[in-house]
């Protein structure tokens, strides 16, 4: 399978949105979403948390497999996205992004 990639960096510059109360992050997860990918999806997410954004916005639309650790780290992110005023939302697609979804919000 293909490396997985989180852009943009959780370190790096980051993409915004306007959002209807205040600025959105937008993540993209490309490639296999396991336990290296959902470690660095939690790690943006509680940056973003700590540091004041309003919502983050998950792109799973080019992962292409996942494993358990990845799925559980999405649903930890279900759970716990209510800690943003504006919550978080997740971009799929047919094949890999939706079955890892759907495995996540399973075992939430």
């Amino acid at each position: 399978m293909a490396p997985t990639t989180l852009s943009p960096p959780p370190a790096g510059r980051v993409a915004t949105t306007d959002a209807p109360s205040g600025p959105a992050l937008e993540l993209t997860v490309a490639g296999l979403l396991d336990e290296d990918a959902g470690r660095a999806l939690l790690g943006a997410v509680d940056d973003a948390t700590t540091d004041g954004w309003w919502r983050v916005e998950v792109d799973l639309r080019s992962v292409s497999g996942h494993t358990s650790q990845g799925v559980a780290a999405v649903t930890k992110l279900c759970r716990t996205g209510s800690l943003l005023p504006g919550g978080i939302g997740f971009s799929v697609s047919a094949g890999a992004s939706r079955a890892a979804l759907l495995a996540s919000l399973a075992d939430a």
